[in-house]
């Protein structure tokens, strides 16, 4: 027995020392670098691949125009941990809502099509898309879990979101202070805010796929090499949810704070340390998860949910990762405000036609409705915008109005009719640019 003990307390000492070599690091402190660096290498190679892990995911016994519902609209008010779970549980459901296509549709930038009786997940990918949960619960009923694809196609819309705009979407539920129209844009010269100790100079407006010898002209490549694994590494330790890794050509969210391990002498141990992100990609069989309904069945989500990527991977493949002002208390989050800049109580056809409606939020829809003195709905014309993010619209060019000119004039001489234009916008709103009486 007194052997025995001496063998036991023997394992345990080793076991000891073996786990001591490496130390589980995962409280850490966010912070923004402002210092610069214009040192120039050459750039690692640029492929990537994801690997997912197993996913237990089930649809709740909730719809999904009531989960949208459910997600609070931003404030001030807010910390900041309220703001990133608003990011990301709006990703989420854009990546993982169920639905199934009433007519056969497909499109040049899916691998797969989409047929009536099967249930899918998310938005597709669409790299030229611009569209969003929001305009896809106009066309979703609720009761049979359907979207009218034929009403989608020839109203000319886009049924989906190339990787900025699936992650774009969601940031700016929050977000006003970052340019996020597309990848290269997505800069800390543009309110893309760095994470940890990585430098690149501040006078990098754009991040560029190709390769410059300007010192203007940066990759997320030329950064990754110019910083070094260790310097990365750290970087990558100090991530939050809802932060953004973005490299040449594809962006992510991280969904999953990091998990860190140390070597003896203080580095990052890059292969097992890990994080998670999610992200709108194209090849839906690389990264799927299967999801469950309620009554069990399963079905594929468009993106990657939850994947788990290890900090050597992310380096490998040229990831920076980035925050906003808003998530860091620098930028408060501000009031949403949709204008005409038309102060009169009346407007006159010319006048709605003349004007640019703006927003200090993306703007996904603008609808221009007509009422009766009796509150009866005359006109409902609704113009989906098709540009990534846009906050100025021309009423003319975009919203078209000359192709309702006939029906407005009418309107306008039979009495009293209210116009009302209202804008969908990126932080869940429904929001008013203007009211007045329509005038001849």
């Amino acid at each position: 027995m007194k052997r025995f003990s001496l063998i036991l307390l023997s394992i345990l000492l080793l076991f000891s020392t073996v786990s001591c070599s490496e130390t589980a690091d995962k409280t850490v402190t966010q912070e923004v670098f402002s210092s610069t660096s214009e040192t120039e290498t050459g750039m690692p190679d640029d492929k990537w691949k994801h690997t997912a892990e197993p996913n237990n995911y089930t649809v709740e016994d909730k719809s999904t125009k009531q989960k949208l519902a459910a997600i609070p609209i931003a404030n001030a008010s807010m910390s900041a941990d309220e703001l990133r779970k608003i990011c990301v549980d709006f990703l989420h459901l854009s990546l993982e809502f169920p639905w199934m296509p009433q007519q056969t549709f497909t499109h040049e930038d899916l691998n797969i099509t989409r047929e009536p009786g099967t249930v899918y997940g998310g938005i597709p990918y669409i790299s030229t898309g611009s569209g969003n949960i929001y305009r896809a619960m106009e066309y979703y009923d609720e009761a049979t879990g359907t979207i009218d694809m034929s009403a989608f196609l020839n109203a000319g819309l886009r049924f989906g979101n190339a990787c900025s705009g699936g992650v774009g979407w969601a940031w700016q539920r929050v977000i006003n202070s970052a340019d996020l129209a597309w990848t290269w844009s997505l800069t800390h010269h543009n309110g893309c805010l760095r994470v940890g100790p990585y430098t690149y100079p501040d006078t990098v407006e754009n991040f560029h796929e190709v390769r410059s010898e300007s010192p203007n002209k940066y990759t997320a490549s030329d950064v990754v090499a110019a910083n070094g694994e260790q310097t990365m590494f750290e970087s990558y330790a100090l991530v939050k949810l809802a932060d953004g890794l973005v490299h040449p050509g594809h962006v992510r969210m991280v969904t999953g704070e990091p998990s860190v391990m140390r070597n003896d002498d203080g580095t990052i141990d890059g292969e097992k340390s890990f994080l998670f992100y999610s992200d709108q990609v194209k090849y839906v069989n690389e990264v799927n998860h299967d999801r469950k309904q309620t009554d069990g069945t399963p079905y594929k989500a468009q993106g990657g949910v939850r994947v788990k990527i290890s900090f050597s991977e992310l380096f490998k493949t040229n990831y920076i990762p980035f925050t906003f002002g808003e998530f860091l208390g620098t930028d408060p989050v501000e009031a949403s405000n949709a204008t005409l800049g038309i102060e009169s109580p009346t407007v006159t056809i010319d006048q709605l036609t003349a004007t640019t409606l703006t927003c200090n939020y993306a703007i996904s829809d603008v609808f221009l409705k007509v009422t009766a003195p009796d509150g009866s709905e005359k006109l409902n014309f609704p113009r989906r915008m098709t540009n990534f993010f846009t906050k100025s619209v021309d009423m003319e060019k975009e919203v078209m109005i000359s192709a309702i000119t006939n029906q407005l004039k009418a309107l306008a001489g039979s009495g009293d009719h209210t116009v009302t234009l209202l804008c969908q916008i990126s932080t869940g709103e429904m929001v008013t640019a203007y009211s007045g009486i329509l005038t001849a």
